[in-house]
């Protein structure tokens, strides 16, 4: 039976080097390999690599010389870091000196690699590991993050869970008062809520919080924070921003959920409202439980006023 050889896996890999000599022996190392192929691009300074990087994202390496000019193969490690953070970078140089090879590691180096000592099966070893390194330490940032956003966000809304928002409005009050800047906070509820659970059963209701969750950023700023509160209610917090700002923000919102129905599965629409109550931070408001205080007698007013509006 013919055994069907598996398809090679492409890797790009981008060379920084002002030698073009020993450019021609590493492309000519690693297109000789018969398990992969390389697709090599070569520039001769580090500007020209930062470009490539910015330009293309699909870069599996970079090999990167020490002694370039203007600028040494070190600060590319450090702004081709800061640009792809999971990119692996292995330092070339015709010194092997212990200190530039500490330094380069320390800056984010995957290795190290003297000119001197390269081989074939040096060079191929010192690439695979790298590579697969890299992509290890990608996928368990990545699985660190998910497992980060479930703690954070609300299962339902994937809006902020409270004790997130809570955090975050703490640092936010202590920068407002620190550097003497505005910052509002607003507390939403949808009006009648207990009805349409009644009416049309709690899937019905709960697509009305999500529908109402994805509606709210839409007249937000994009440093404005947005978390569930508990129930059927919502956090706004407003960043750098007087009362007044946040009024007509929290405005703008109750006229969107007023002008958006949810459509429902078996046919038809929705129409919701919901009250806001809004409070700023103030000589008299100086934490976050008098702001909660404060957006809560708000909205009790929004509330008792006819609903479908905004109290501060």
């Amino acid at each position: 039976m013919r055994r069907v050889s598996k398809p090679r896996r492409t890797y790009r890999i981008l060379m920084v080097d002002d030698d073009s000599a020993f450019e021609t022996l590493v492309r000519g190392f690693l297109q000789s390999t018969q398990r992969h192929l390389f697709e090599v691009e070569w520039v001769s300074t580090c500007g020209r690599g930062l470009d490539e990087l910015r330009a293309h994202a699909n870069y599996d390496l970079a090999l990167v010389e020490y002694k370039l000019d203007p600028q040494d193969g070190l600060h590319f490690i450090e702004a081709a870091r800061a640009l792809r953070p999971f990119l692996p970078i292995v330092m070339l140089t015709g010194h092997g000196s212990e200190m530039v090879a500490a330094e380069a590691l320390k800056k984010g180096a995957a290795d190290y690699l003297p000119k001197r000592l390269i081989s074939r099966v040096r060079l191929m070893e010192v690439v695979a590991t790298a590579i697969k390194k890299a992509r290890h330490q990608q996928k368990m940032a990545q699985s660190s993050e998910r497992i980060q956003l479930l703690t954070i966000l609300d299962d339902l809304t994937k809006l902020y869970r409270r004790h997130y928002i809570f955090d975050r409005i703490e640092k936010e009050i202590a920068y407002a008062r620190r550097h003497h800047c505005g910052l509002s906070l607003a507390m939403l509820d949808l009006d009648h809520f207990k009805k349409v659970n009644d009416t049309y059963g709690h899937p019905v209701g709960d697509r009305v919080l999500v529908h109402v969750a994805s509606l709210i950023p839409r007249e937000l700023r994009e440093i404005d924070l947005v978390g569930r509160y508990g129930g059927e209610e919502f956090l706004i917090m407003f960043p750098r921003s007087m009362l007044a700002e946040a009024f007509k923000a929290c405005e703008r919102v109750c006229n969107r959920v007023a002008s958006t129905p949810v459509v429902l599965e078996e046919g038809g629409q929705l129409t919701v409202t919901c009250s806001i109550g809004v409070a700023g931070l103030s000589s008299s408001l100086r934490d976050l439980p008098a702001l909660l205080k404060q957006a809560d007698a708000a909205l009790y007013d929004a509330k008792h006023a006819g609903r479908n509006r905004v109290c501060a």
